[in-house]
């Protein structure tokens, strides 16, 4: 009998080491999920952040070509004005 005994508790220390495993492994499936929505998250605020800065670079070279545009305006004038003096 004794050996029948020891047989089921091991039988049931299998069954609860198999258990322990699952249990671990959808811990560990839960945490992945959880890390790639949170990647998810912050790829979203990126890819925003990144249209952003694009738009803010597009306005600044705009800027630019109009200073630049202005400036070759003005040194154009200053030059006619000096050979006409």
């Amino acid at each position: 009998m004794a050996a029948l005994y020891i047989g089921v508790m091991t039988t049931d220390n299998v069954f609860a080491y198999e258990e322990q495993k699952v249990k671990k492994l959808e811990f560990s499936v839960d945490e992945l999920v959880r890390i790639c929505e949170r990647l998810q998250q912050e790829n979203v605020q990126l890819r925003n952040e990144r249209a952003q800065l694009l738009a803010e670079q597009s306005q600044l070279a705009e800027k630019n070509y109009l200073a630049r545009d202005k400036m070759e305006k003005m040194v154009t004038r200053l030059k006619h004005m000096e050979s006409e003096l």
